[in-house]
Order: C-alpha cells, then sequence, then structure tokens
C-alpha cells in the first residue's frame, strides 16, 4: 500500500495499468530469481486488485487523506 502513495496516486487507468505491467514483468518470480520478489509481486497484486477499481480506489484515497474510520463509535 505504500506503494501506492508512491506511483499511482493522480494516475489514470491506464496509466496504472501499464505500470503494473511494467512492474509485474520485473517482479514476478519466474523472472526474477531474487530472494524477495515473490513477496514484492504479491504486494503488487493485493494493491493493483485496489486501484483498478474506481470504488476501491476513491475509499482508500479516503483513508489515506483521513485514516481508519473508528468503528467502534
Amino acid at each position: 500500500p505504500d506503494g501506492y502513495k508512491n506511483y499511482f496516486v493522480g494516475a489514470s487507468s491506464q496509466e496504472i495499468r501499464s505500470a503494473f505491467r511494467t512492474l509485474s514483468l520485473k517482479l514476478h518470480p519466474d523472472k526474477n530469481l531474487e530472494v524477495d520478489t515473490s513477496v514484492q509481486f504479491r504486494n503488487l497484486v493485493s494493491v493493483y486488485e485496489v486501484i483498478k477499481s474506481p470504488t476501491k480506489r476513491k475509499y482508500y484515497d479516503q483513508v489515506l487523506v483521513n485514516g481508519l474510520p473508528n468503528w467502534r463509535s
């Protein structure tokens, strides 16, 4: 999720999709055999699942600005 702050804020859907494709090729465990790439790839996919949906992206943007809502009140 921190990657979202750095890469995708204000980006169009096409820019997000393009960045995801580029990063997924770079971080895919079959393409890159470094130790932590499988974790990074799973994190990338998780973030992409949230921000590719306009509804989820809007909610996530609100959480970034306002923090999580107080569920106990």
